[in-house]
């Protein structure tokens, strides 16, 4: 048996959008992130505070925030318009001083996504590995994209990122 292996380009879109989430509504996300605490001490691809990847399990204030996430990634119809997308996981994170996240990616999910509830000029870029692309977030803005993207956040220089982020499946 042969096997051959051909590494080929292929289209990638990275979807970002400015929510228009009012700010109080997005301090309140932070406090509660906070409250939930760290639930996975760096033993996931986030070197950060995170929260379980269920975080509607714990307060129920995260919700109307993630359907309306998913309102939008079901309107984008990535990859086929006739896919439904169910929210698998979310959770929150905080990223402090000397904190980041490895490459990684989120198979066997279909959609990823990331809000940004908090972002400054110091913070970290996202930065898509193999896709040679680094976006430079700001406050209240979704970004979606394949989960199949590498992608990774070098350690931060400062307290001052917060984010929402999760994945979808199709159904």
């Amino acid at each position: 048996m042969k096997i051959n292996r051909h590494y080929v380009t292929s289209p990638s879109e990275i979807v970002t959008i400015e929510m228009g989430v009012p700010y109080e509504y997005r301090q309140k996300c932070i406090e509660e992130i906070y409250n939930i605490g760290d639930h996975m001490n760096n033993t996931t691809n986030v070197k950060a505070i995170m929260t379980s990847y269920y975080l509607w399990d714990h307060s129920d204030f995260f919700n109307p925030l993630l359907n309306f996430i998913t309102k939008i990634v079901t309107k984008l119809g990535y990859f086929n318009d006739n896919f439904s997308y169910k929210l698998d996981n979310a959770w929150g994170s905080i990223y402090k001083s000397n904190t980041g996240a490895v490459p990684h990616n989120h198979l066997p999910q279909l959609v990823s996504f990331v809000y940004y509830l908090k972002y400054t000029n110091e913070s970290s870029q996202l930065v898509f590995n193999q896709a040679n692309f680094t976006l430079q977030p700001k406050e209240d803005l979704l970004v979606v994209f394949p989960a199949h993207l590498v992608h990774s956040v070098p350690n931060q220089e400062h307290n001052n990122r917060a984010i929402i982020a999760g994945n979808y499946r199709a159904i």
